[in-house]
């Protein structure tokens, strides 16, 4: 693993602070098993979610949202945090499905303000948008 190509002002943060530089190649791969350890045991959650929903009758007329904060560097750039514009950094995902939502699969690579999310749901739920500052919906 390489360190930073340069220091972009935020090298002594604490997340680049957690594990030495060099990063070298045992430490980086349990850094990934622990990162892909915490996406399983998520994937296991919104799987809960979703076979509960089934259960019910309700996933037909349920808005599922999954998003998350953004990601990590994981030794991209030599970097170990999220403190920075790369790309891997600052995408975060965001999957919606149910009533008023486009067909299955379909995959829009649009930016999205994650601010605006809230009046967007109550718009597919029916609702108003809230008052000034809540973001603009679509």
């Amino acid at each position: 693993m390489r360190s930073p190509a340069f220091d972009n002002g935020e090298l002594s943060i604490r997340d680049e602070q957690l594990i030495r530089t060099p990063r070298d190649s045992p430490t980086m791969t349990a850094e990934w098993r622990k990162y892909l350890g915490m996406v399983m045991h998520l994937d296991d959650a919104c799987g809960r979610v979703i076979a509960s929903l089934e259960r019910r009758a309700l996933l037909d007329e349920t808005i599922v949202v999954l998003t998350s904060d953004h990601g990590l560097a994981l030794g991209s750039h030599g970097l170990l945090g999220k403190q920075n514009m790369y790309e891997h950094s600052v995408r975060v995902p965001l999957i919606l499905a149910g009533p008023g939502i486009p067909p299955t699969g379909a995959r829009l690579e649009a930016a999205v303000y994650l601010h605006d999310l809230g009046p967007t749901l109550l718009r597919l739920a029916g609702g108003a948008a809230g008052g000034e500052g809540e973001g603009e919906g679509e």
